[in-house]
């Protein structure tokens, strides 16, 4: 498989009018939110990087829209009783097991699939026709939710079908130093229309000189998803393979997530969660020439008394994230340990449900035991 990143050659200038300034991202404490001015469809796919800060004792919508009837539904949530987000999709919803409550997230929701730093669910068709437009650190169902999200906003697209229709830019209006988003797609400045005021991150630099068109370009020999738009985005390597780069050295973050623990659960329903992949943030200059990229696997499930299997190691650039131990039952029923660096261990639970730990350790629902999820690489070009 070949992806390649092409860059323009000239002075690239700040990507904004001269009116506004961009910056790192923009804050919520919880009371405001930006409206997109977008009726969610079947064919609307969007494109989300954040960071939670926190999660009160209670839902909060990261972004959505809904019909005031709750009909036709286009949501992501934390759901505070599940201790879970939630793809709300049409008038069912589907729950992404083992993801950290705070922390960034890469969110990608469309009817095909949707995906929360790698884990992922897949919704029924179902017909979407919403009467609200949707909101940002919250949900738009005839008013406003005051359940809003605690979060940092870095990008936010929407899609509909393969047109890009929202491009939204963290940044300030340097007239008023009021702070919004503006979209690239149309021009628009958006700014908060609930209370108080968003915080703001540093400002970006306006003017970088990229390499020579055509100079950067790897190929890889796995499976992988490319998010990318216009060469800035996620890259993910969902399987092992061998990365060869060619031409230009190019600056990247990279992600590297573990397989998670499977969970177990024996004949009397004493259940133990499997530990969540280990997993870190790196940044790495891709300079020409090949590595392995080693993708662990989840671990298997186990029905019966014993231990369910440990998730495998993801190695990427000389750098490893260790696999969730697997949960385990018995008298000394428990929950796995998670993979290091930083993974979360298990939970263990007498009750026919354990929950696995974050971000990907296998869970046991209604005394089924659930396999980790298997690990990932992704690589991020800004």
């Amino acid at each position: 498989m070949l992806f390649n990143m092409i860059l323009p050659g000239a002075v690239v200038t700040a990507r904004l009018p001269a009116e506004y300034q961009e910056v790192e991202y923009i804050q919520s404490s919880g009371t405001q939110y930006i409206d997109t001015g977008v009726k969610p469809t079947a064919n609307t796919k969007v494109l989300a990087r954040v960071n939670v800060l926190s999660n009160p004792n209670r839902n909060a919508w990261l972004f959505g829209s809904r019909n005031a009837n709750a009909s036709s539904r286009y949501e992501v949530i934390w759901i505070s009783g599940s201790s879970a987000y939630r793809f709300y999709y049409g008038t069912s919803n589907y729950t992404f097991s083992g993801v950290s409550s705070t922390g960034e997230l890469t969110i990608t929701t469309a009817a095909s699939g949707a995906t929360i730093n790698g884990v992922s669910v897949t919704p029924a068709a179902a017909t979407i026709s919403s009467e609200n437009t949707m909101y940002i650190f919250s949900c738009h169902g005839g008013t406003a939710s005051n359940e809003t999200s605690y979060m940092q906003l870095f990008s936010f697209q929407i899609y509909e079908g393969n047109t890009l229709v929202r491009d939204f830019v963290p940044c300030y209006r340097k007239a008023d130093t009021v702070v919004g988003l503006y979209d690239l797609a149309n021009g628009v400045f958006y700014s908060n229309i609930g209370t108080g005021t968003f915080a703001k991150g540093a400002d970006v630099s306006g003017s970088v000189t990229p390499p020579a068109t055509g100079d950067f370009a790897f190929t890889y020999s796995g499976n992988y998803t490319d998010n990318r738009v216009n060469g800035i985005g996620d890259v993910t390597l969902n399987t092992s393979g061998t990365l060869t780069v060619t031409g230009q050295t190019v600056k990247v973050k990279v992600y590297i997530l573990a397989g998670g623990g499977g969970g177990c659960v024996d004949p009397v329903a004493y259940c133990g969660g499997g530990g969540g992949g280990g997993y870190q943030t790196i940044e790495v200059e891709l300079v020409p020439g090949t590595y392995e990229i080693v993708i662990g696997t989840g671990g298997t499930a186990l029905k019966g008394n014993g231990t369910a299997g440990n998730g495998g190691n993801t190695t990427a650039f000389g750098v490893t994230s260790t696999g969730g131990k697997g949960g385990y039952t018995g008298s000394t029923y428990g929950g796995g340990a998670g993979g290091t660096p930083n993974g979360v261990a298990g939970i263990r639970s007498a009750t026919g449900d354990a929950t696995g730990g974050s971000p990907n350790g296998g869970s046991v629902v209604d005394e089924v035991p659930q396999p980790g999820g298997n690990g990932l690489v992704r690589i991020t070009f800004s």
